[in-house]
């Protein structure tokens, strides 16, 4: 789970996310994508921005359990991924800004949750 007080999305956009799921996983890939530009291009504040909105919209998706399960857009997998590669490219996007403690944070954090998710990824 995110820091208590370190949140990326802005509180409009989470809860329109939030209530339209679909949407949630389009701004993903958008901003991923951005992200990753701004990445290319050295402007890592703004990559730290759009990576750190993608790792909020997959941390929030994990939390929802079998709630959308159901719909055809969430795959458990998929979205346990998308937290992995979100988290790690915004940990990096912190260390390259030379801020160790929140590069180690966010490494920590997604691995922790890689490893609560392990059991239901492969039905242990």
């Amino acid at each position: 789970m995110i820091e208590e007080n370190m949140t990326f999305l802005c509180d409009m956009h989470r809860e329109f996310l939030q209530q339209n799921p679909e949407q949630a996983y389009c701004r993903w890939e958008e901003w991923m994508e951005k992200g990753y530009e701004a990445m290319d291009n050295h402007l890592w504040r703004q990559a730290i921005a759009y990576f750190g909105c993608c790792y909020e919209i997959s941390d929030w998706f994990l939390q929802q359990g079998e709630t959308y399960l159901r719909k055809e857009f969430f795959d458990y997998g998929t979205s346990v991924d998308r937290l992995v590669i979100s988290g790690h490219l915004l940990a990096l996007g912190f260390g390259k800004l030379g801020c160790v403690h929140l590069e180690r944070h966010f490494l920590v954090t997604v691995h922790s949750q890689l490893h609560s998710c392990l059991p239901r990824l492969f039905d242990m």
